[in-house]
Parts: structure tokens; sequence; C-alpha cells
């Protein structure tokens, strides 16, 4: 009975411990390889631009950090890369320097956009952004999309492609 007890209990850590690289990642799928850029233009503006060029309809390429982002969702909050994370405040002690909680809303509300990854519907993809070619808060991202406003006169980024720097 012991042996027993015992070869179940290896199994099943044998089975947690599996092949990490073949787990699919949490949230989904990966977002689509065809959404990599090897490299991006160093002509590439700032998230506050985008503020002013948000009712062109052009592609644009635009260069920050990387913010919040949800899990499963193809979207992430890109802030300007003049703003320091919290983190890179050393008297500050936040458990989360991606947010930026250390501005005001007023503040951030300037230097941020969200970018979103749509399907040809126009609809969000449901899919994980995180280790996509290093992707992960505060990692610094070029990103081509097309700017618009939503009701809130919130700018968003409709994105084209993505080069983690």
């Amino acid at each position: 009975m012991r042996f027993f007890v015992l070869s179940i209990v290896t199994l099943s850590l044998l089975a947690a411990c599996g092949n990490e690289e073949s787990a699919p990642p949490s949230g989904g799928d990966l977002l689509a390889e065809s959404y990599w850029a090897d490299s991006a233009p160093a002509e590439a503006i700032s998230v506050i631009a985008v503020h002013d060029q948000a009712e062109s309809k052009d592609a644009i390429w635009v260069t920050g950090r990387v913010g919040e982002y949800p899990s499963g969702r193809a979207q992430f909050r890109l802030t300007d890369a003049t703003y320091d994370a919290c983190s890179d405040n050393e008297d500050d002690g936040c458990t989360t320097p991606w947010d930026y909680c250390c501005y005001s809303p007023d503040d951030l509300s300037r230097g941020t956009v969200i970018v979103e990854f749509r399907d040809a519907g126009g609809a969000l993809q449901k899919a994980s952004l995180t280790g996509f070619h290093g992707f992960d808060h505060l990692a610094h991202v070029a990103v081509r999309g097309r700017p618009e406003k939503d009701g809130a006169g919130n700018v968003i980024l409709v994105a084209e492609a993505l080069h983690v720097k």
C-alpha cells in the first residue's frame, strides 16, 4: 500500500512538472507571430505626441513602456518613456510599478494610450501578450498602429505590429 501511494504521488508530481514550453501561455493562445516586427524605425513618436495625431487614420510607430495588461486579452497600456516607473524612484515602495501609481490620473491621461490587437471584425483578440518576444511589464516597446479616440476621449492605438526592444 505504501508503494502504491508513493507511486501515485510521484506520478502526480511528474505530471505537474511537465515541459513548460509545451504548456499554453496563461490566458489563452500567444499573440500571432504575424504581429512581430524585427525592428522599429528610429523616428517612432512618443506616446504624448500620439494624442496630437489621434484623429489621423494613418499608421504610425509609437514608442514607450508597457504598463498594465489583462491576462488573455491582446491589449495593454503604453506609457510615455519620459515617465519614470514607480520602481525607478528609490523611495517608492510600490509593488506594481507598471501601473505608474506614483502619478496622478490627470498626469497619466496625456502620457498613456491603450494598445489593442483586433481581429478582422474589429473585436479585441483573445490572445496572451505575456512572453511574446520578451513582452512584459515595463518593457520598452515600439508599436505600429492607427490611432483613434473612443467615446470617452481615450486614445486607442489599433496595433498592426509590435517590437520589444
